[in-house]
């Protein structure tokens, strides 16, 4: 007949097996975003790409003209 302190140490290997298992999965199946080397270079690191990306979708539509005409070298 099993005692306590026998069934705590099988559940705790029970639970480190679980967890083990989970952390070997989620290295299966971890995901990275694809990077697109056609796309415009307008960042300086990882960091300032993220925020770049925030500042377009809040105020994109009301500089893009602006961004036209610093890229053709027109002036405002």
């Amino acid at each position: 007949m099993p005692t306590r302190d026998m069934k705590k140490y099988e559940n705790k290997n029970n639970m480190v097996k679980d967890l083990e298992q989970q952390i070997k999965k989620r290295k299966k199946y971890s995901w990275r975003r694809t990077y697109n080397d056609d796309a415009d270079v307008d960042f300086i690191n990882e960091s300032n790409s993220k925020f770049n990306k925030i500042l377009e979708r809040f105020y994109g539509e009301h500089t893009a003209e602006i961004k036209q005409n610093l890229e053709r070298g027109t002036p405002f």
